[in-house]
Formats: C-alpha cells, sequence, structure tokens
C-alpha cells in the first residue's frame, strides 16, 4: 500500500497557536506532528474540513507563523479503535501561504529530527565487524550488540534505595541514643 502522503511527517508536540479570520479569538492546542506541507493538531472538537486559519508555533530555529492555513481532513474521537483504542481527534492543517523563513525553519526542523532518527536506528542495529583468523584464510563475521545506556528510571531507583538506607539509618541511631 503506499502512502497518499507528499510529504514525511515527524513528531512534533509544541503548543500552536490558532488565529480565526474575522474574528477575535486566539485558540492553543498542542500538534501531534509536522510536515512540510502542514501539521496535525490536537482538538477535542476539529474544525470543519475547508476553515482558513494561521497559526503560530515554535521550533529550535525561532518562531513560525503560517499566514494561511486550512482544515483539510479531520479525526473524530473513536472509542471503536483497533484494540480498544481511541483516536486522538484532531484536524490536519495544510498549510497555504507560508514565508520563506517559516519555511525554511520547518524545512530545517523535519530534517533534523529525521536525522535524529535515523542515527538512532542505526545505534540500535546489531553492527557486523568481518575479521580475518590467522589460522583460516576465510574472513568470519561477529555481531558486536550495541551498548545500551543506563536507564534513568534504575539510577532513580538506586539513588531513592540509597536515600532511604540512610534516612533509616539516621532513625535508628536517634532512637538508640535517646
Amino acid at each position: 500500500m503506499q502512502s497518499r502522503r507528499a510529504y514525511t511527517r515527524v513528531s512534533f508536540s509544541d503548543p500552536v497557536r490558532v488565529h480565526l479570520p474575522n474574528r477575535d479569538t486566539i485558540v492553543s492546542t498542542l500538534a501531534s506532528n509536522l510536515s512540510r506541507g502542514g501539521i496535525f493538531l490536537r482538538f477535542d472538537q476539529p474544525f470543519p474540513k475547508g476553515r482558513k486559519l494561521w497559526l503560530e508555533f515554535n521550533t529550535f530555529q525561532g518562531p513560525v507563523k503560517v499566514n494561511k492555513g486550512e482544515v483539510a481532513w479531520i479525526q473524530k474521537r473513536d472509542p471503536t479503535g483497533p484494540g480498544g483504542v481511541s483516536a486522538v481527534p484532531g484536524m490536519g492543517i495544510r498549510f497555504l501561504e507560508l514565508s520563506r523563513k517559516a519555511e525554511a525553519r520547518i524545512g530545517h526542523y523535519v530534517d533534523e529530527m529525521i536525522r535524529r532518527q535515523q542515527v538512532r536506528r542505526v545505534s540500535s542495529e546489531y553492527i557486523i565487524v568481518s575479521r580475518t583468523v590467522r589460522e583460516k584464510a576465510t574472513p568470519t563475521a561477529t555481531i558486536v550488540e550495541p551498548k545500551k545506556p543506563f536507564p534513568l528510571t534504575r539510577l532513580l531507583l538506586i539513588t531513592n534505595g540509597a536515600a532511604l538506607a540512610l534516612i533509616v539509618a539516621a532513625l535508628i541511631v536517634l532512637v538508640l541514643t535517646t
């Protein structure tokens, strides 16, 4: 099955300010993903398809203003989703007008996130190292597993356990000396 998407989407979960034309209303919501062509906004009651709006959000390159966007599609909450999981309600916004600066900032963000995902994927795969054994003339391969980072949760458990042990020891000393 081929994807109908013209642009690669990357994770983007920052706040977005939505401005509606001809209204003084500004709505703040969170995004789920971003591409060069649009953004998905989480929204309990999505606007109707075709609604024009403009957006403001930040990337690590700086603020981005979408001068004109349009609700391209909506996704309503579906409690009968696959595995009983509810779909995140919201709306896909197609960018219609972007300044060159906004286009460059979005493009840089998307490219950087794609690069980070590729680096993460490569570092989590097994690395095959080729070496030659002196007794044999044919090269052999050795599979080297990547080092797993020390999980933060394990570190927190160890430090919390040590702190608890010190508190208990201090209480015992206090009780014995009084």
